[in-house]
């Protein structure tokens, strides 16, 4: 069985980078450019890891993680922040209360080498 990857980004180029990576890495991808159409892809899609943009236009990727983790049903699910801040893990935790040590949440700064991201993406779902 194919794992399923949520790759949320407003930057169309980015995530369809992404997507071709992944893709050629047997994961199977389903894409959002914002916060809502995740929330949304999460619930219809069920995917085993989301790649997740830090900034974007209305909601972003902390008040998405916050509604995640509010959820039982798909608190579970781990995150990968992709972020361009200079103190991201520090912002993101502060600004939305979220812990990102802990064992599902990781994050990489922007710009990154998507081979480093797809080693990630291994380590966490295999």
């Amino acid at each position: 069985m194919m794992r399923k990857i949520l790759v949320v980004d407003d930057e169309p180029r980015l995530v369809e980078l992404l997507k071709i990576r992944l893709e050629a890495n047997q994961y199977e991808v389903i894409t959002a450019s914002n916060g809502n159409e995740a929330l949304a892809g999460v619930q219809k899609e069920n995917p085993s890891l989301i790649i997740l943009d830090m900034l974007m236009p209305g909601m972003d990727g902390g008040e998405f993680a916050k509604k995640l983790m509010a959820d039982a049903k798909t608190s579970w699910i781990p995150i990968i922040f992709l972020t361009s801040l200079v103190n991201k893990a520090e912002e993101s935790s502060e600004q939305y209360k979220i812990n990102v040590e802990q064992k599902h949440f990781q994050t990489l700064a922007k710009p990154f080498d998507s081979g480093q991201l797809i080693k990630m993406v291994k380590n966490i779902i295999g």
